[in-house]
């Protein structure tokens, strides 16, 4: 079961590979084992800043691999900086800032998809301003979202 073309990251140490049998009646079933080859490797790049994201993208943009890029950052990367990276290395299948919090911390970008949009926003409100968002800034915000939603399903 699966791809025989390597897709994710989550697959390079696996060797794709097929089993050709020959069976023939009243004869020992042979069994060949064909490794795929991997036509474009993926690589996973860690850059210890944007900048250096960007020049990594810059300096490979010639090589023929897919890429991950995991950056860690103690900012959110802004769009411009995207289109250098994804301008100068068209192969990039994923971009995962890893933000440094005030503890030095890390925070996986990631980890937002297992929280509700309010709690995301409780947390980086407090991050930002060091104290709790007032009840009607939070009521205001999911009130704009919910019309957003209105505008969306008609």
């Amino acid at each position: 079961a699966g791809s025989p073309i390597h897709y994710s990251k989550k697959e390079i140490s696996f060797t794709k590979k097929a089993f050709i049998l020959d069976i023939k009646a009243n004869e020992e079933c042979l069994v060949e084992e064909v490794d795929f080859k991997v036509y474009k490797p993926i690589e996973i790049w860690k850059c210890n800043s944007i900048e250096e994201a960007i020049e990594m993208c810059e300096k490979n943009s010639d090589k023929d691999c897919w890429v991950y890029l995991e950056i860690t950052t103690d900012r959110y990367l802004r769009e411009d900086e995207i289109k250098m990276m994804k301008t100068a290395k068209k192969d990039i299948l994923e971009i995962s800032p890893l933000i440094k919090g005030e503890n030095t911390e890390e925070i996986d970008l990631n980890s937002f998809s297992d929280k509700s949009f309010e709690e995301t926003f409780r947390d980086f409100y407090f991050k930002e301003r060091q104290l709790e968002p007032q009840q009607e800034l939070i009521d205001l915000l999911l009130g704009i979202l919910g019309e957003e939603e209105d505008y969306e399903t008609n």
